[in-house]
């Protein structure tokens, strides 16, 4: 391998903690209904890195979990990956508030937002688990979190890790 691979080839990672700090001073942080522990939550499932990859489904992603307008040769730095969390959470927010229009317990809504962050939109408004959550019944909708662990119909560990910390984190507000 040439040295320009070897390069290429280099995780850049971002400190959590740092992207964290900095998105709280991003203008529109205080539009957020999520928790900070529901950011940190989010921050590490996702994880950080300023050099774009492909996930494990294939899509272009930087930062902590950023899809949009990825350019697959262009690093990031921490300020934008903090800034690129806040816009992606705000619009997962909107987005939920549309399919989801109910106050739920803050851990159930924190839980929420992670999943929809990590499947989409329209695949977390379409699903069994927002119906449960339209009907206020919340322990109902957080074991539907365990159901969602496929990667092109192949189950795949890390989403498995991943939904069983978000239902435990979810059933912390199901009581």
């Amino acid at each position: 391998m040439g040295k320009k691979s070897a390069m290429s080839s280099i995780v850049k990672r971002c400190s959590l903690a740092v992207v964290l700090a900095m998105a709280a001073l991003v203008p529109d942080f205080r539009l957020l209904q999520t928790s900070q522990p529901g950011l940190a939550l989010i921050a590490d499932l996702e994880g950080c890195r300023l050099r774009p990859y492909q996930c494990s489904a294939g899509v272009w992603t930087t930062g902590i979990g950023h899809t949009a307008g990825v350019v697959p040769a262009r690093d990031i730095t921490e300020r934008e990956a903090a800034a690129n969390l806040v816009a992606d959470v705000l619009n997962v927010e909107r987005n939920l508030a549309r399919c989801a229009p109910v106050a739920m317990p803050q851990p159930v809504y924190d839980a929420l937002v992670s999943f929809t962050f990590n499947v989409g939109s329209g695949a977390a408004c379409r699903s069994t688990l927002v119906a449960f959550i339209q009907r206020h019944q919340w322990s109902q909708a957080c074991n539907q979190l365990t159901r969602w662990v496929f990667v092109n119909g192949v189950k795949n560990k890390g989403l498995e890790s991943r939904r069983q910390r978000e239902q435990a984190y979810c059933l912390r507000g199901a009581q």
